[in-house]
């Protein structure tokens, strides 16, 4: 099939966190006014397969949507049988029921799923009705693949999502990245998938246009889904946000004497926005990724003190004007 598609892997999107913050619905943020309320439906093509009575009836499963067979288990689409039968086989196994029963108690467990997925793209068409809503899959592929998204289909594999307390997890995935493998980031992370589409990069090549780029993509999440905490939305524990911002002057204070906003080298960059567990050269406690943390407080009071539209800012192309006249200055709290 001649379609472009994302396979995300969590390292690839820069993005995650790990503790759950719960949702209180009296923090949210200012949410746009849609009128048209989006009710996604979900096919839980999961549930489908493991009913099936047979290698035949999994066949016809998959055909029924050929990004599953071919996009999403890589499968040689001239011999699908053999993919119905080891599938079949796959869920005849006597461990798959672990992961299988693991799965579906996290996707249930999650109260506010089906919640989220409909505002963020109630929000999402609010902002560029020109965007189509697309069908949304879910699937138990024995750990497989996470997460596949085209502009017409989002498919899921559940068993990536479990959480900390998975019996069987993804073995080639750091620990501090696959802790946040959990359904409460599976809608921040299209939220900030579908943001990096619509976003303009800056068109400087330093480090602080890639911080502004980041903090962009953070914002425009933020507004998508108003009800979700920055926790989750950037990335980190409850306690990386409370040493982040109990040292915020000196977490910016580090970049101004090392005279590091304008460094253009991306060995330097990498260091500052890239994923990494910790960066030691601010402090032990300082979180990888803190640059899209800066960037996402530069835009947040760019936006403040601005009447621009969500929609002009994913356009602007000069992130230097944007911190100038932010007037960003941090102060610990």
């Amino acid at each position: 099939m001649a379609q472009i598609y994302e396979v995300m892997r969590i390292t690839g999107i820069i993005f995650f966190g790990i503790m759950i913050t719960c949702c209180d619905p009296n923090t949210c943020r200012q949410a746009p006014k849609s009128k048209q309320q989006k009710k996604i439906n979900i096919r839980r093509m999961d549930i489908e397969i493991i009913k099936a009575s047979g290698p035949s009836e999994i066949l016809s499963i998959m055909q029924s949507d050929m990004i599953i067979p071919i996009d999403f288990l890589d499968a040689n689409p001239e011999n699908l049988e053999e993919t119905a039968i080891q599938f079949y086989e796959l869920f005849k196994h006597p461990s798959i029921d672990t992961l299988v029963k693991e799965a579906h108690e996290a996707y249930d467990s999650n109260e506010n799923f089906n919640e989220n997925i409909n505002t963020l793209f109630t929000n999402l068409s609010y902002y560029y009705p020109e965007i189509n809503m697309p069908k949304i899959i879910t699937l138990i592929s024995g750990l497989h693949k996470d997460l596949l998204i085209t502009k017409e289909v989002i498919v899921i594999g559940l068993d990536f999502f479990i959480g900390q307390n998975a019996s069987f997890k993804p073995i080639d995935i750091p620990e501090y990245i696959r802790e946040r493998y959990t359904q409460h980031h599976i809608v921040p992370i299209l939220a900030l998938v579908y943001a990096n589409r619509l976003l303009v990069r800056g068109r400087q090549n330093t480090l602080l246009s890639e911080m502004i780029n980041h903090g962009k993509l953070n914002y425009m999440a933020s507004q998508l889904l108003p009800c979700v905490p920055d926790s989750l939305i950037l990335g980190y524990t409850a306690q990386n946000m409370v040493d982040i911002q109990s040292n915020r002057e000196i977490i910016w204070a580090n970049f101004i004497e090392n005279e590091l906003l304008y460094e253009t080298s991306e060995y330097v960059k990498n260091k500052f926005i890239g994923e990494r567990p910790v960066i030691h050269e601010i402090s032990k406690k300082c979180p990888g990724r803190i640059g899209g943390w800066i960037g996402y407080e530069i835009v947040k009071e760019y936006m403040e003190s601005s009447n621009i539209s969500l929609q002009e800012l994913m356009k602007l192309s000069d992130n230097h004007e944007i911190f100038i006249k932010s007037g960003y200055k941090p102060l610990n709290n």
